[in-house]
């Protein structure tokens, strides 16, 4: 079975799959935002590449599979998972986790995540969905206070997004995923991750340290926020007379 064979009758896009990006049988390749893949060819359209300049990027001579810059998961697509053909981030409200994964679709870890939005803040916590992101290869550092240990960004500083309109109808930046808050508790009581932001994602060090490790060769392209909260349907503006 290839990535996205499925029993779903023609004309039907499936459901986002393990690697959240619904295929319609009818639509080849898949857009996969940093490159495409095609479903008939089993290959990426066009070759890997990295924000450095490198003959085969991401190659390791002890493994001739990453040579081919046009294959998917190192031709082992059962051994993980590759979002968008480099590295991304899969946020889970419901388990409150934050997972990394590499270009090659390899799980890089796994780390405790919340989205627990301060009361004041309009934008509420996240809408379903992905989100391109602005840092891709390094964090936003925030020197002074912001930046300690116990600081709203913490020492590893912020991946933000890129600017989006959320679930207030406002336009938001500075957006993203960083630690901080690590022993400092806020008005509920919350330290550590769960600690309130202004919409961010609260990780905690060890996670943005693996994050800011992996995209020096693997750019950060995208964050995937899944079971946190479900856009509003569009309003009806017809009148039932």
């Amino acid at each position: 079975m290839t990535l996205a064979e499925t029993f779903t009758p023609a004309n039907q896009s499936t459901p986002p799959r393990p690697t959240t990006n619904p295929h319609s049988l009818d639509i080849d390749p898949t857009n996969y935002r940093a490159r495409y893949y095609s479903e008939n060819d089993a290959r990426f359209m066009s070759p890997d590449w990295s924000a450095k300049v490198e003959p085969v990027p991401y190659a390791k001579l002890d493994d001739p599979q990453s040579l081919n810059l046009y294959g998917y998961m190192l031709d082992s697509p059962l051994d993980g998972v590759d979002q968008d053909g480099h590295s991304t981030l899969v946020f889970d409200g419901k388990t409150h986790t934050i997972t990394l994964y590499s270009k090659s679709g390899a799980k890089l870890g796994t780390y405790p995540a919340y989205n627990n939005v301060d009361s004041h803040a309009s934008i509420g916590k996240l809408v379903n969905g992905t989100y391109p992101m602005l840092d891709t290869t390094s964090p936003h550092l925030h020197p002074g206070p912001e930046g300690k240990e116990n600081g709203a960004i913490g020492p590893g500083g912020i991946y933000r997004m890129k600017r989006f309109k959320g679930a207030d109808g406002k336009p938001h930046s500075g957006v993203g995923v960083h630690a901080g808050r690590a022993t400092k508790p806020d008005l509920a009581g919350r330290s550590g991750p769960a600690h309130a932001t202004e919409g961010c994602i609260r990780t905690n060090d060890a996670g943005i340290a693996k994050i800011t490790a992996t995209v020096k060769t693997d750019p950060l392209t995208s964050t995937t926020v899944e079971n946190n909260r479900t856009p509003k349907p569009p309003r009806n503006l017809t009148s039932n007379r």
